[in-house]
């Protein structure tokens, strides 16, 4: 089947997998691509994906390309009945914990062969390919056929404002102990330490497992997040990240409401100069870059030892996938190849996107985001990126976030949270 053919075929009838040529894109005709995703369209991310659709379009005026977007709880409650319809969409965004249940449901695409045709491995570190692989039952992640390609990534580590930290004698601290030094000396001061709002839970998950990364060896939480068969959650290094946790909010590095904070508002209040640090994502380049200018700073939680590699949460800007059903799945490849490749780069880095390639030649970015892609260069290098907690399960979020929310009001004990949580882990793995 020719892509853009608009004649009737089976859910399951196979693309060519072929590299298409700008040429042979042109000759096609007028075609519509239908895609969909969770980054509201003009904020953030989405406003990046806005400008490379249409910046496609303005290369290849007989494609449309129709996008639509929910936020992201009502995406991942509705993904998999939006990918079982007839009409699904051709392009879905998704991210591990989605296609833990998309790959066992048939319901995208293998993408092993465009791999192949556009060279897709040799974008990635090694450590975000593992987990674009998954087994066919979708539980064991770093082998199997690839279901996902994305367009950059991202990242978790530390926000700082530049001048309140001079104001405080201090700079951008080397090792962990020196962290944790600045965080007394800003609460000496009457400045708040560490920026939060955790109404909605996931927040202090980044917290968490950014500490963990300081805690932990990362490879442990690698192999448990891949379902590497004997892997445990129940460890003295995640439990003592759970306890530091714990323990800043009982002297105070946290906002003593932190938990009935929105994380919209603590962004806003950091922006406001209410905050030394905040751990969150590269997602918040643009507004924090916005809102402090050139007094916005990022680094990575540093190391116990000065000059050790420093490990990061982070990984993908969430993957896409072909739908099984769609019929224009090699122009669906090529339009994804566009997004992720030298001809999307600025758009995409400048709209808050990590890139894995070069960035092109005299290409500016803010204090903040210079700061965060030094940081992601140098987590890729080490091979230093360590994978999201929730994509362990597709039910983690909903163990551990709250979980978390409980150790920081002193409800939950840190072994209970995580006796809590790996126990979500094996009845997945159980079959449960």
């Amino acid at each position: 089947m020719t892509p853009g053919s608009s004649s009737a075929g089976k859910p399951d009838q196979p693309a060519t997998i072929k590299k298409l040529t700008p040429d042979e894109v042109r000759a096609l005709g007028d075609v519509t691509l239908t895609m969909t995703d969770f980054d509201p369209a003009g904020q953030g991310l989405g406003a990046a994906l806005d400008k490379l659709v249409a910046q496609f379009h303005a290369a290849y005026p007989n494609v449309t390309v129709h996008r639509t977007s929910k936020d992201f709880n009502s995406y991942s409650k509705t993904i998999k009945l939006t990918l079982s319809e007839a009409d699904a969409p051709d392009i879905a965004q998704a991210n591990v914990v989605m296609a833990r249940t998309l790959v066992p449901a048939g319901l995208v695409r293998p993408l092993d062969g465009y791999y192949d045709a556009y060279a897709w491995r040799s974008r990635y570190p090694s450590s975000v390919l593992d987990l674009l692989r998954a087994k066919p039952d979708g539980k064991t992640l770093g082998d199997g056929k690839y279901w996902g390609q994305a367009i950059g990534g991202n990242m978790v580590g530390v926000y700082y404002n530049a001048a309140t930290l001079k104001k405080l004698g201090l700079s951008v601290p080397r090792t962990y102990g020196e962290f944790e030094r600045d965080l007394q000396v800003a609460k000496d001061n009457d400045v708040l330490p560490v920026q939060l709002g955790n109404l909605e839970q996931w927040p202090a998950n980044h917290v968490l497992s950014t500490l963990m990364n300081v805690t932990e060896d990362p490879q442990v939480v690698r192999d448990w997040i891949r379902g590497k068969p004997g892997a445990t959650f129940e460890t003295p290094g995640i439990v003592a990240a759970a306890q530091t946790l714990r323990d800043w909010e009982q002297k105070g590095y946290l906002p003593a409401n932190a938990n009935g904070v929105t994380n919209d508002r603590s962004i806003a209040d950091f922006g406001a100069g209410q905050g030394l640090f905040y751990i969150t994502g590269s997602w918040q380049i643009p507004r924090i870059s916005a809102a402090l200018k050139d007094d916005g700073g990022f680094f990575l939680l540093p190391p116990k030892t000065a000059g050790g590699p420093a490990a990061a949460t982070g990984w993908l800007a969430n993957p896409y996938t072909i739908s099984a059903k769609s019929r224009k799945a090699d122009l669906a490849a090529f339009f994804l190849d566009y997004l992720g490749g030298p001809a999307g780069t600025t758009t995409a880095v400048a709209g808050g996107f990590l890139p894995f390639g070069d960035l092109p030649a005299g290409f500016r970015q803010s204090r903040t985001a210079s700061d965060v892609t030094a940081a992601w260069r140098a987590a890729i290098k080490d091979n230093g990126l360590v994978p999201y907690l929730d994509f362990a399960t597709p039910s983690l979020g909903d163990a551990a976030f709250p979980a978390i929310q409980s150790v920081m009001a002193g409800k939950l004990q840190p072994t209970a949270f995580a006796h809590t949580v790996q126990e979500n882990w094996n009845d997945y793995h159980s079959g449960s």
